[in-house]
């Protein structure tokens, strides 16, 4: 409004100075040629001071709207930028902590995938005769591969909850990442205990020197069983890249898509069995339904809170 006002002023100072210089040069005239007047009836004096002063109004108003509209504008067009850099910063983090669990998942993977086939050999080569070395695979080296994967697991549910409030429907891959953690720590524990059984084993004697121990031939009842667990382990993490995967092209289409005119395609499996994880809001009901419902997870969650609420009921 100050504004408005200062700039009415500076506009309407010189233009009443040119007016009243005007009347006065009119009144002069007059008097001199008072003689001469004719009958012509002449309009209102303050006619001409009336449209001048209207035409600094509206020309005044006009400037002062374009200002507050490009104002406004540059004000929309820095949020909008701001957003767009805060977009980009998000997407970076979650590329870091993605690319990490998706390096570590895929260690402690390939890890029990390579473990069936090396035993295999090592156990066909022994029967053969042939002089072969104790298998260099250990049980704790897969125990550490695989406490390390669920770990950057761990950081990335954290880093999704962390953004809820920017994206909401990211809660589908905490969902589905829960899940799948899930199913492969149950399917850890009694591949890591045959380990144990199956691996040599290294340890230090009295006198501080490392000794191999436990070198035995797997049997062929042994392998058919590894293969089981392995096989049990791998389906987790079977998953667990796919919905990994899901969650790349997610975060590219909520953060990048901005920024890029490029489309990404979400992936289809062959299976109609296996789950894509999405953010399409009719997908998220059908998925919900499903983590909750029928996986080992959902039904383990629902029993522990069923528990808990009868707790609570029943003191």
């Amino acid at each position: 409004m100050k504004t408005f006002i200062l700039l009415f002023l500076l506009l309407l100072t010189p233009a009443l100075s040119a007016t009243h210089k005007n009347v006065d040069d009119n009144a002069q005239s007059s008097s001199t040629n008072e003689t001469s007047i004719t009958t012509v009836e002449s309009r209102p004096w303050w006619v001409g001071d009336l449209l001048t002063v209207i035409s600094i109004f509206v020309g005044a108003a006009l400037i002062i709207f374009q200002l507050n509209r490009q104002h406004k504008n540059d004000i929309e067009t820095q949020k909008e930028n701001n957003r767009d850099q805060l977009r980009l910063e998000i997407y970076q983090e979650f590329s870091e902590c993605l690319d990490n669990a998706n390096n570590k998942t895929s260690d402690a993977g390939m890890f029990a995938f390579l473990l069936t086939s090396n035993i295999y050999n090592y156990a066909h080569q022994i029967n053969l005769g042939i002089n072969t070395p104790p298998l260099k695979y250990r049980a704790n080296e897969f125990s550490d591969l695989h406490y390390s994967s669920n770990t950057s697991i761990l950081r990335l549910i954290k880093l999704i909850e962390k953004y809820e409030i920017v994206s909401p429907e990211l809660e589908i891959f905490k969902i589905a990442l829960n899940v799948a953690s899930h199913d492969i720590t149950e399917a850890f524990m009694p591949l890591f205990q045959f380990l144990l059984r199956i691996l040599p084993m290294n340890i230090t004697d009295a006198h501080g020197n490392n000794q191999i121990t436990n070198v035995i031939t797997p049997t062929q009842d042994q392998m058919d069983e590894l293969q089981r667990l392995v096989n049990n382990y791998k389906d987790g993490h079977d998953d667990l890249g796919g919905y990994l995967y899901d969650l790349n092209l997610e975060l590219q289409i909520l953060f990048l898509s901005r920024l890029f005119e490029n489309k990404v395609k979400i992936r289809e499996p062959i299976d109609p069995n296996i789950k894509v994880v999405s953010t399409d809001p009719v997908e998220i009901v059908k998925l919900k339904r499903y983590f909750e419902e029928e996986t080992p997870w959902g039904i383990n969650k629902n029993e522990v809170e069923e528990q808990v609420r009868n707790e609570f009921e029943n003191p």
